[in-house]
Order: structure tokens, then sequence, then C-alpha cells
């Protein structure tokens, strides 16, 4: 990270297996940070462009920003701590970058994915919440939550939709247990 004292998180760019790119942001972030939940992002320097959330499949941290940050929060269990712990990175004013002269390929084999879909597809649902009850307050608790609640909305009815019922009640637990406090390891 050299000199960069600003960076707490540096990533590699990310590819599948087929050679498309794993983006390190998505439209809710970006939406997030828009409506002035997380700062803007700094304009690109060299090879590093910054982005909202780090990807957990590869990333660098400063060791002292981990320590000032207290780690990541156990409560997540599986899926989202890495973006939890991007956002706190963030509000602490440091940055997320990703260096655009470094390639990691991710492996991430369909089968397993297949097999583990509920699980998945609960843990990221109900963390959605729990990162928006630990890292918003008020107002700003309030509009992600509601972001949120459309992000699975537009997930649950993708499942209608093909008539996937199951992975549509799994998320629907994922809802539930996160407006009931149920976080770690709680189904699954």
């Amino acid at each position: 990270l050299g000199g960069n004292h600003d960076i707490g998180v540096l990533c590699p760019r990310l590819r599948n297996t087929e050679g498309g790119r794993i983006a390190n942001s998505s439209r809710l972030w970006s939406l997030v940070r828009r409506l002035g939940l997380l700062p803007d992002l700094p304009e690109p320097r060299g090879d590093l462009h910054f982005c909202d959330i780090a990807q957990g499949a590869a990333m660098l941290i400063r060791a002292d920003v981990f320590a000032e940050l207290g780690g990541f929060n156990e409560a997540f269990f599986m899926y989202g701590e890495e973006i939890e712990y991007s956002v706190r990175v963030r509000q602490q004013g440091y940055e997320v970058a990703v260096h655009d002269g470094v390639e990691v390929e991710h492996t991430n084999p369909i089968q397993l994915v297949l097999q583990n879909e509920a699980y998945k597809t609960y843990y990221d649902t109900r963390n959605r919440f729990l990162l928006g009850t630990l890292r918003f307050s008020g107002a700003s608790r309030v509009l992600y939550t509601v972001l949120a609640l459309g992000t699975v909305v537009i997930h649950a009815l993708k499942y209608l939709r093909v008539g996937d019922v199951a992975t549509f009640k799994t998320q629907l637990f994922g809802v539930w247990d996160a407006f009931n406090g149920r976080y770690g390891r709680y189904r699954y």
C-alpha cells in the first residue's frame, strides 16, 4: 500500500473462470453513496481506482486500520462481512481501492453455488439488514433499510417468476430473522 495512507483496503481486479469481470460495486452501493450515506469516491490515481465495497475473494487490508476498526464483525458469519467492513472503512475516512494492474481469477464451481443457494440466499439477505442496523442510524438507517428491502423484493420477484419457491422462502426466513435480531450462525 506504500505511501497511500488513505487506503484501508486494496483489491485486485477479479475475473471469473470464464474471463468476465467481477465488479467491486453495485447499483445499490452507488445509490447509497449518491444519497449521502457514504462519502464520495476520490478520483482515480494511476492504476488505482476507488470503489464502495471490497470483494472478499481477494483483498489486502492494512493491519493498522484493521486493528483500529476492530476487525471483522463475527455477527455476519457468512456473506457480507467484507461489505460491512468496507462501509466501516469508508465511514472512518479511509478508502477502498482496486489496483487495475493486478488481476486474480476467482474460481467458484457452479455445482457448489447451486448446492448452497439456500445457504447463500439466507445469509446474504439477513446480513443486508444487519449492516443497516450496525452502520447507519436515524433517517440514514431507514433509507438504507428501504433500499435493502427493494433489492430483496427484486430478487423475490425473480425467484417467483421462475417458480423457485424454495429460494423465495429462504429469503423470507432471512428477512424474518434479520428483523428479529437473529445473527451469527443461525440457520443452515
